[in-house]
This record gives structure tokens, C-alpha cells and sequence, in this order.
């Protein structure tokens, strides 16, 4: 494409330019413009004059728009779209975990490859790093959530083992017990050393209750949280935590702070403007997040427009009698902020979210399901290989569970030994709601009746049933008409799927979400279809009789039974920036190249022979023009939005995204080009201001 103004604008123009007051501020020609109208016109060209949509038509006609100072970009029959819309996006995990604390994730693509007898060493180094103050904690963010797995329950896991730790607690304790460390490898798992579990609380700030083996029997029990604690064979806690007990419980500090901001600012200017995304929906917002785009726009520096869903703190709602004194102050919160933002464009409340349960991946289990998690066994010599699965419904389990509270650590041992599994296997594990069905129902009817969009974040399948029952309940309980939504829908029953049906109910979708990824797939396929061997890929990802994998992100059958869907990229709760179009990419595809003889391998030592092409139940792709409108018109209409943007109108807000293809030419037929994932936007322009142009982003912070 190519950027033109002033001089260059005349020679384009075949017609004398007409009075400046009709000349608009930007034209684009020569492209093809999706709409995203009622009718998915396409267009050739778009005016664009004080921020506002004056034009959509062809090239012809957008001449007479053009003036002295008109600057004009020819597309070069490239396509041009509505600035995208995220329904999910985490400010503080995508911008400031690099400042604020030690990185073991991936770089360029690949995992670092360590094991834990490493972790003492990159301890010691985090703290020469990034020195704590007497009491601080370290953090660690990017722990590969395979070192924190019984090789026992997760046979690959034996790839990170070593014979001189036998618990993540005691490597992190020896790399310090000085500070607390925490090592968080997901938002649904954490990590910690001794000092660190020394510094759980109730209350955030002392009296602390250490975690302990007698505390997780007594105090953590009647709290509410034993089961948040991974255990050793002894019942010593070995120093895994879920994401959700570490943040209740622990007193680590933000990560985005103050001397950071301009920093913070500039990375998540230049992450949304790249993407093409001119709206976003802040997942979980919270104080902090409200300062630093209130300062953002202050300053004139914000680069997309925030709609902010407050957190919701499930612990504080879960505390005995402290219901009704926690939804004041939450909503006090809200009301708050919603005065705060009262007069700025660009910043709105919009609701909350809550979040309804934890994670369905090995080791934890937290998310609720329906029926029991499996118990593989895996081979102790052949970390692939699941000699048998433990049946819970014999008789041995039955006796276990009934003599169990008399057993010592030798018993536990012995039990062991002589049945190739721990006993704490013999006990079923449903997951658990972070808030039971009646609680959760007088929280969104507190929300709602305020006129709060409430979201709903699911993992399990008896997450997702409760979640509709809440939505069921409001629409016709208390008649709401609000545009309340699920979120994630990562596991879905059959039997609910037809109750979206007249529910006019948004769910918010990541569309890279169904992407065949071994290392995940592997702590989740097992847990609940019995699998023989993981190496046998397309065997771990057979549909047929399998109980997950049929039900696993069922995009299409969600929008065929009437949900409306609405596209999220949840950075950085499960991906590390947004990224539109690989979401749209993988949601029309559902598979991807995976290593056929080694999965742990770094992926550029992977011959080319050793590839192949992985589908993760394929009747669930969806189209690509469906795909468009849930991150435009239909996004827009989840936010309320939908008369002002999410689509290429006369008389819309000009917000608009350039790309350096044309979409026409990367889907054709309903297949996908192999250099869809080329796709970038050159331009991004919000309300008539680039935010990005000519693949430079713009309005960053000059330190």
C-alpha cells in the first residue's frame, strides 16, 4: 500500500477538490473493505473526517472527499476491516512480568529446557537479578507446570525429576530460604518455598497460618482451602498452590508498579496497536489497573479504547456471613471507577467477572466437572506408556477410603508399594465452584439489578451447567435483558448445549484455544478418556467414543444452538499477547503440525519427517466470516457498543485496521492459505488517529 497527502492527493483526483469543510481528513482507496454490515458489503473505499465514518463506497466516488490536505493511503487491494474488538485482555501479565519478575517461560518460541536440580541455580540467579528487600518476595513467572506433576499420576513429568528433590518445595529451598519465592506457571498453579508458605494469611497482611501438615487438617479445612495445597506422600505440603489460593492467601506484591508506568504504557500501546485492536474488554480490572489508564489518558497516550470488568473476590464472598458486606464493597468499587471515567471517551465500566472454577489440567484438577477426573498409572521406565488406571469402584478403593484416616506415613508407603499408585487416588475428584449455585445467583442479581454486565469464566462442564443455570435465572427469574456472558466454555455436555437455545447469550471464545498442543493436551486428554501410550498422537486425539475431546471448546455446536459468539484472546491468562488472527486461523482449523517422535524436543531440532498434521475434533471449525463479525460487530454489540463501532458505516466511529493482505486471497472456499499466518496489520487508527501506521506504532512515550 501506499501513504499518501497533500500534492499527491490532487494528482489521484480526476475532479476539482471541493470546499475544505467537504474534504475529509483521510481517505483510503483501492481496497477491499469488509464492512461488516448488515448485508457484509464490500467496499472499495472509506472517508474518514473528525474521527467519525463520512464515506463507504467506491473508488469513484470517494474522489470528491479528497483535498489539499486529505491524506490518502491507496490498499492496494489490500483488505481493511473494524478495528478489532478483544473481549478478554490482561493488562498486567501481558506488560510487566519482564520488569517485575524472573522469566523461565519461552523465548522465540521455544521453552528453556531445565530440570528441577536447575532450579536452585536460576533461584540464586533471580535474586542476583533483581535483588529483594528483607522480607520481599521473589517472583517467578513461566515454571513449566510438568515439574510440579507426580511422575506416578503424569509419566512425562519424570523428563524434569531428578533423585535429589522430591518436591518442587524442596528445590525452591534450595535455591533460598531467606525470601519467600513464589513460581507461578499459569494462572491456575503456582509454586513456593518454605518462607513462602510460611506467609499464607486469611487476611492478606498477619497473623500469618503457615502451611503445614496439622494447619491444612485444622485451619485451611474449616477456610475452606486444604484442598487448594498439593500434598507429598506424608500429607507434608510439597509447595504446590492454585492460582486462586495464591492470590487470596499470600501478600505478593503487584507487579505493575509505579516507576514502571511509562514502560507498561508503551508495551501495552504497542501490543493492542499491532494486533489491529481499537477496543478491548480488561478482564478482572482492579485498582491499580484503573490508575494506570487514567493516567494513560490523561497523558493522551492511550491507544485503544478500555471497557473495564471488575474483579470479583471470590474469597471475600466465601468468607461465612460476609456476604452482603462484600458486595457493598465491590460495588462501591464499581460505582467508584464509573464516576471516575463519568466524562472520558475512551474508558467505561462495563461489569464483572467472575470466575467460577479452576483449572482441568494435571496435577491440580480444580476446574468442577461432572464425573470424576481419571487416575492414569503411568510406566516407570516408559514415561509415555499408562500401564492401567486406577478403578475407584473397587473394592480395595472402598476400604481405603473407609479406613483411611487411621493410616501413618508407613502405611501410606506400603499401600503404595504394593499397588503401583498413592491411596490418595482412590478418592474421586469432581473439582470444586469457587461459590455455590444460590451464592452465585444473589451475586449477579446484585450486579445486574445495578446494571452491570455480569461474566461468567468456565472451565469444566459443571461449571458451565451452573453458569447457565445463573443466566437461565436471570433472564427468566428476574427478566434482565442484559447482555450477560460466559466466558472460555472449555468443556461443554451435550445435554447443555441445547439450552442456549433462546437464552440470547454472548460466550466469549479464544479461538487458539482448540490448538493441538501436546505438552497441555497430555496433562488433560488422559484425565479423562482412558489413552494406553501419549506418544501415539493421533490416537490421544482420536473423537471417536471420547468423552472430552467431542466436548472440548465446541465452538460450532455452541453457535448452532443459538450462543452468540464473541471473540476473546485472554492475554495474558493463557496466551502471552493478542493475537488476532492466529485465534481466527486456529478457529477455522483446529490442528496443527506436532512432533511425531519426541514432544519435549525444542521445536527447531525437529527433522522435517518427524511432523505431522493433528486435528482436535474438526466439526467444530468455524467460518471464517463468522469468525470476522465475533471480533467486530458482534463484539461490539456484547459491549453495547454496536451503534457507534464493529463495523464500517457512515456515521461510526473511524476505527479502522489496515492489513498487508488481502483476506480474499487467505481463504478461499472455506480452505486457509498456509500464509494466513503472515497476516499483520500496517495500520490501525482509532476515533481517526492512527495508532499505528506504516507498521511504526505511534503515541509512545518518550523516556
Amino acid at each position: 500500500m501506499k501513504f499518501q497527502s497533500g500534492i499527491w492527493a490532487l494528482l489521484l483526483s480526476t475532479v476539482a477538490p471541493l470546499a475544505l469543510a467537504e474534504t475529509a481528513d483521510v481517505v483510503f482507496t483501492d481496497g477491499i473493505v469488509h464492512t461488516m454490515d448488515a448485508d457484509n458489503t464490500i467496499a472499495e473505499a472509506v472517508a474518514v473526517q473528525s474521527g467519525r465514518i463520512v464515506f463507504v463506497g467506491s473508488n469513484r466516488e470517494a474522489k470528491r472527499f479528497i483535498g489539499d490536505q486529505t491524506q490518502v493511503i491507496d490498499m492496494d487491494d489490500d483488505s481493511l476491516l473494524p478495528g478489532l474488538i478483544d473481549q478478554s485482555i490482561y493488562p498486567v501479565g501481558m506488560t510487566t512480568n519482564l520488569d517485575s519478575a524472573c522469566y523461565w517461560g519461552y523465548i522465540n518460541d521455544d521453552v528453556q529446557h531445565f530440570v528441577i536440580d536447575d532450579i536452585p541455580d536460576r533461584v540464586a540467579n533471580c535474586i542476583e537479578e533483581k535483588p529483594p528487600g528483607a522480607g520481599e518476595w521473589v517472583v517467578i513467572t513461566g515454571l513449566r507446570v510438568a515439574m510440579l506433576a507426580d511422575p506416578e499420576a503424569y509419566g512425562p513429568s519424570q523428563e524434569f525429576k531428578s533423585s535429589r528433590y522430591k518436591t518442587i518445595r524442596e528445590a525452591l529451598d534450595a535455591g533460598s530460604t531467606k525470601f519467600p519465592v513464589i513460581a507461578y506457571s499459569s494462572s491456575d498453579l503456582a509454586a513456593l518455598n518454605s518462607p513462602g508458605l510460611a506467609r499464607a494469611s486469611l487476611n492478606y497482611e498477619p497473623p500469618y497460618v503457615p502451611v503445614t501438615r496439622e494447619s491444612l487438617e485444622d485451619s485451611w479445612q474449616k477456610a475452606g482451602y486444604a484442598d487448594s495445597f498439593g500434598v507429598d506422600i506424608t500429607g507434608e505440603p510439597d509447595g504446590i498452590v492454585t492460582g486462586v489460593a495464591a492470590s487470596y492467601l499470600f501478600d505478593v506484591p503487584d507487579l505493575l508498579k509505579a516507576e514502571d508506568y511509562s514502560r507498561t504504557a508503551n508495551r501495552l500501546n504497542s501490543l493492542v496497536a499491532e494486533a489491529g485492536i481499537t477496543t478491548a474488554q480488561v478482564s478482572n480490572a482492579y485498582s491499580q489497573e484503573y490508575g494506570l489508564f487514567e493516567k494513560m489518558s490523561a497523558n493522551g497516550n492511550l491507544n485503544f479504547r478500555a471497557a473495564l470488568s471488575q474483579y470479583v473476590d471470590i474469597h471475600e464472598l466465601s468468607k461465612p456471613g460476609n456476604l452482603q458486606a462484600a458486595l457493598k464493597w465491590m460495588s462501591d468499587e464499581l460505582e467508584s471507577a464509573k464516576k471516575q471515567f463519568a466524562n472520558n471517551s475512551l474508558i467505561s465500566v462495563s461489569g464483572v467477572d467472575i470466575t467460577l472454577d479452576g483449572s482441568i489440567a494435571h496435577p491440580m484438577h480444580t476446574a468442577a466437572v461432572s464425573s470424576p477426573y481419571l487416575e492414569p498409572v503411568f510406566n516407570a521406565n516408559d514415561p509415555y506408556k499408562i500401564d492401567f488406571y486406577v478403578d475407584q469402584d473397587s473394592d480395595l478403593c472402598k476400604k481405603l477410603r473407609q479406613d483411611f484416616k487411621t493410616y501413618q506415613p508407613s502405611d501410606v508407603e506400603k499401600f503404595k508399594n504394593k499397588n503401583k499408585f498413592s491411596p490418595k487416588r482412590c478418592f474421586p475428584n469432581l473439582g470444586k465452584l469457587n461459590l455455590d449455585l444460590d451464592t452465585l445467583k444473589q451475586v449477579a442479581a446484585h450486579f445486574d439489578e445495578a446494571g452491570y454486565l455480569v461474566q461468567l469464566g468456565t472451565s469444566g462442564d459443571r461449571a458451565m451447567t451452573t453458569a447457565i443455570d445463573v443466566i437461565e435465572y436471570l433472564r427468566n427469574e428476574r427478566s434482565s435483558a442484559l447482555a450477560h456472558r460466559i466466558a472460555w466454555a472449555q468443556l461443554v455436555r451435550p445435554e447443555d448445549l441445547p439450552r442456549f437455545k433462546g437464552l440470547d447469550t454472548f460466550v466469549s471464545i479464544s479461538g487458539g484455544n482448540p490448538w493441538p498442543s501436546w505438552y497441555y493436551d497430555s496433562m488433560t486428554i488422559p484425565y479423562f478418556d482412558q489413552k494406553k501410550n501419549l506418544a501415539k498422537h493421533r490416537k490421544l486425539y482420536r473423537n471417536k467414543g471420547s468423552k472430552m475431546i467431542s466436548a472440548y471448546y465446541p465452538f460450532r455446536s455452541l453457535q448452532l444452538n443459538g450462543a452468540k459468539l464473541i471473540g476473546a484472546s485472554s492475554a495474558y491468562a493463557e496466551w502471552p499477547t493478542p493475537a488476532p488472527f492466529d485465534h481466527i486461523r486456529q478457529a477455522m482449523t483446529r490442528q496443527e503440525w506436532v512432533d511425531t517422535k519426541d514432544p519435549v524436543r525444542p521445536w527447531r531440532d525437529v527433522p522435517d519427517n518427524d511432523w505431522a498434521i493433528v486435528r482436535f475434533n474438526k466439526r467444530e471449525k468455524l467460518a471464517f466470516d463468522d469468525l470476522l463479525r465475533a471480533h467486530t460487530i458482534d463484539g461490539a454489540e456484547a459491549l453495547g457498543m454496536d451503534k457507534e463501532i464493529g463495523s464500517i458505516e457512515v456515521g461510526k466511529r473511524a476505527d479502522l485496521v489496515l492489513l498487508n493482505r488481502s483476506l480474499k486471497k487467505m481463504v478461499s472456499k472455506g480452505k486457509v492459505s498456509p500464509r494466513f499466518g503472515d497476516i499483520k496489520p500496517v495500520a490501525t487508527m482509532l476515533e481517526g488517529r492512527f495508532t499505528l501506521f506504516d507498521g511504526q506504532v505511534m503515541n509512545l512515550i518518550v523516556e
